[in-house]
């Protein structure tokens, strides 16, 4: 039997990703899953970003500074997997062609992966999804729907999105308005 000791050393779970920096260059790189000592580095680290730009109490400022920790750390060469993709955060942070979006990009794309690899529960039952249906619908806050782990945000956009395509397919076979004119017709009122 294996000690966990000699579990740890084998390579971490990587996943390929394609990214495109502004002005239209593209490069692959890895996106590899984190240790809970790197989560703990991320947040300490955007802390004190955030401290250091004498900004108090900016969630803004420091969900990029996550972020940005997150991504130089995560994401790797793609031809040497163990080495870092981004030089440092100050690199990620300072270039005009990463820019915010991208950050935000990668740093979702890494999340995402991490819980596509975590043991813990990706599934909601039929009465759950409901529930959560019916809290997205009626917040005006964003909350019901970020307080979903990333797996379960792309899970339950995707499932919402095919249940609309769904539902507008059965209106234009019907003879129902499609979905340009009720777009249309929304805009125009």
């Amino acid at each position: 039997m294996a000690r966990f000791s000699d579990i740890i050393q084998g390579t971490a779970a990587t996943r390929e990703a394609d990214v495109e920096f502004l002005g239209g260059k593209t490069d692959k790189l890895l996106i590899r899953v984190l240790s809970g000592e790197e989560e703990a580095e991320i947040a300490a680290w955007a802390h004190a970003y955030v401290a250091d730009k004498g900004a108090k109490d900016s969630d803004d400022l420091y969900e990029l500074a996550s972020y940005a920790k997150r991504v130089a750390l995560g994401c790797m060469d793609i031809d040497a997997p163990t080495t870092p993709y981004f030089e440092s955060v100050e690199q990620l942070l300072g270039s005009a062609i990463v820019g915010r979006d991208r950050i935000v990009y990668l740093g979702e794309l890494q999340l995402h992966w991490q819980d596509q690899c975590s043991p813990s529960r990706l599934r909601m039952s039929e009465v759950e999804f409901a529930q959560r249906l019916h809290q997205i619908a009626g917040s005006d806050q964003p909350d019901p729907f970020v307080s979903l782990r990333p797996g379960m945000r792309w899970i339950f956009a995707r499932t919402t999105a095919r249940a609309l395509l769904d539902s507008q397919k059965l209106k234009s076979d019907s003879g129902g308005p499609s979905a340009s004119t009720s777009t249309s017709t929304e805009a125009t009122q």
